[in-house]
């Protein structure tokens, strides 16, 4: 088995910030803004502690809306619970992964940059003197390893030149984790 060791977020090389850490010491990771118009962080991304699109636009200072298009690769927590878990790589990244020989069995493990976040007066920011911070956040075991077929719709879209990772049913380090996931 291959560890695949990959950094993903919404940090300063993709014109944002470091994803949140909340007070509940739940985290999460940001994806990153795209082009295309797929998700946005308003409509379509949830979590317990904020309204992401309202969060997002807090931390960037209004540099990117709530109505920004993103792309969900990793897409690690589907919400139907029938869309598998999965991580697409395109051009260059897949032709890597492709020389590297990754296969079914491998595992990624996902990292960004996270910093801790407060609400004030309705308002996110980042917790003056909390620094900022490296996590591990989600793991992928590859269970299939593809190519997308034409108009397949998924939450993460897919484009030309793509590898497509399914997650495995089951983590094969035991503890019955799934094959793919993040920490909430």
């Amino acid at each position: 088995m291959k560890l695949i060791l990959s950094r993903k977020g919404f940090d300063s090389k993709s014109g944002g910030c470091p994803s949140p850490i909340f007070d509940d010491d739940t985290m999460f990771s940001l994806p990153i803004p795209d082009d295309k118009p797929r998700l946005t962080y308003e409509k379509d991304l949830r979590h317990p502690q904020a309204d992401i699109g309202e969060l997002v636009r807090n931390l960037t200072r209004g540099r990117i809306n709530a109505n920004h298009p993103v792309h969900m690769s990793p897409d690690l927590d589907p919400p139907d619970g029938g869309c598998p878990r999965l991580f697409d790589q395109v051009k260059a990244a897949a032709s890597h992964l492709d020389n590297q020989g990754v296969k079914e069995g491998d595992l990624f493990l996902f990292f960004g940059l996270f910093r801790r976040v407060e609400l004030v007066k309705e308002h996110w920011q980042f917790t003056k003197g909390k620094p900022r911070k490296h996590v591990l956040w989600g793991w992928l075991q590859v269970g299939e390893r593809r190519m997308p077929q034409e108009g397949e719709e998924l939450r993460c879209k897919c484009r030309n030149n793509n590898t497509r990772y399914v997650a495995s049913a089951q983590l094969d380090l035991g503890d019955g984790l799934k094959g793919g996931g993040a920490k909430g």
